[in-house]
């Protein structure tokens, strides 16, 4: 598992190719999904599949030099608060389990991706 580390840190390894992005999202899928830790009770939903393939479409355009912003490949966790596009807004309510996915992200959400998080 990779130790905790800054953003800055965390750009400066992907950048340098210390690290990739798929390494970064295994970490931190590890971390959420690791029985000892709280990350089954802190996430509704995890996204495995569409965080891997963002990381390596990260890592391939990387690969082939084309430029990346500085954020780039980093995973990040978005609260059940927010719109995810196909993904339904529980806002942590059993309620809500049952409603429609999001059509569109949130405008936080539609910023963190341009910045290129995963």
């Amino acid at each position: 598992m990779l130790p905790l580390t800054s953003l800055a840190t965390l750009s400066d390894d992907l950048h340098s190719g210390k690290t990739s992005s798929r390494e970064l999202v295994e970490a931190c899928l590890a971390r959420a999904t690791d029985p000892a830790g709280e990350g089954m009770r802190t996430y509704l939903e995890i996204d495995a599949d569409g965080a891997r393939s963002a990381a390596d479409q990260i890592d391939a355009a990387r690969r082939a030099g084309r430029e990346q912003r500085s954020l780039a490949g980093i995973p990040i966790s978005i609260k059940d608060l927010f719109d995810v596009q196909g993904q339904v807004t529980r806002a942590g309510s059993a309620v809500l389990a049952d409603a429609p996915p999001a059509t569109q992200d949130a405008e936080a959400v539609a910023r963190l991706r341009a910045a290129g998080f995963v």
